[in-house]
């Protein structure tokens, strides 16, 4: 949740943060998802693609 001049937005679509890497430069991004910690590996303009699950 966000708090914008005293109320409070719900931002249901904010589950992915984008990881910088010098890759990101050429176009293959790495992203988290927030809730569950599994990193995702984009390739252009290709959907998301899971690479590594969550560490225990």
């Amino acid at each position: 949740m966000l708090a914008i001049g005293g109320g409070v937005l719900n931002v249901p679509y904010y589950t992915f943060k984008e990881i910088w890497t010098p890759l990101s430069i050429v176009g293959i991004r790495f992203y988290k998802r927030l809730q569950d910690r599994i990193y995702f590996m984009k390739l252009g303009k290709g959907p998301r693609r899971p690479i590594l699950t969550r560490f225990n």
